[in-house]
């Protein structure tokens, strides 16, 4: 809570299940959020609303989201990446896991 100034109000747009149900509501320091009159506005990115013009403009070439590649992998390597990514090792951003691929390569 101390990179937000006092009576200000906190945004965040999520890509995740609901923080109920993930159990980081819990993580947030509400004590000090509610000393500080912090005011917070949570909710999710509608991605299913989206999704279909995003996919669209980047077929026709208006969007490349290939610099969020740090790494593509076989799919075996699912579960040594996952960790790389979790603590946030090797300038893990995403990962993406080719089926069938014989050795992992940095993107």
């Amino acid at each position: 809570m101390c990179c937000v100034k006092p009576s200000t109000a906190a945004a965040t747009l999520a890509l995740c299940p609901s923080l109920e149900s993930t159990g980081v509501l819990d993580k947030i320091p509400m004590g000090s959020a509610i000393n500080r009159g912090l005011t917070f506005r949570m909710a999710q990115t509608p991605v299913q609303h989206y999704l279909p013009k995003l996919l669209e403009r980047i077929e026709k070439g208006d969007i490349d989201p290939s610099f969020v590649i740090t790494h593509t992998a076989p799919l075996e390597r699912d579960p040594e990446l996952y960790k790389t990514f979790r603590d946030k090792r090797d300038g893990c951003i995403k990962v993406v896991f080719k089926p069938g691929m014989k050795e992992a390569a940095h993107a």
